[in-house]
Order: structure tokens, then sequence, then C-alpha cells
């Protein structure tokens, strides 16, 4: 489990809600493609609150469209957007190095 997660921390995830009629055939659709998804949990009737890695968010679209559900980004975590952070601060990064 811990070298999942460190995988997903330098890979990247997204924290996305799936809404819709029937979110349920979203996720089986999604793990009969071999798309890996966690931590998810029901937070309303018709909603879902679920992990998934930033590679497999491309054909995610596909499954919505298919299945009539709508997703949308929740949080962004992991190394490559705390690189792209990093990124438009760096003043701060030079600071930390001297």
């Amino acid at each position: 489990m811990l070298l999942f997660r460190m995988v997903s921390y330098l890979l990247g995830h997204l924290v996305i809600l799936v809404t819709g009629e029937t979110p349920e055939k979203f996720v089986n659709m999604a793990a009969s493609r071999g798309i890996c998804l966690w931590d998810i949990t029901r937070v309303k009737d018709g909603a879902l609150l679920m992990k998934v890695r930033l590679s497999s968010v491309r054909a995610l679209r596909h499954i919505a469209r298919r299945t009539r559900c709508r997703f949308r980004i929740c949080r962004r975590m992991g190394l490559p957007f705390y690189y792209s952070r990093l990124r438009r601060r760096k003043a701060l990064v030079l600071g930390a190095v001297f």
C-alpha cells in the first residue's frame, strides 16, 4: 500500500466528483477498462467521490459520455502539480536553495 501511494504521488492523482443517474455504472466501466479508482465514497444520492491517477483522466472522459455522468476535478495532488506551482514561484525556490 505504501508503494502504491508513493507511485501515485510521483505520477500525480486527482480527487474527482462523479455525478449523474448511475455513477456505479461509471465505476464498473472504468474498472473493466483497467482504470484504477480508489477511496470511493458516496457523497449523496447520485454522487461519488473518488481518486484516480492523472494519466487516466482522458479515458474517463469517454466513459462519462457513455454512462451520461459528469465528473468534476475537486483536488489535484502529487509531484507534477507541486512542481508546476514551484515553477511559477522562482524566488521561493532560490531562497530555499540559498
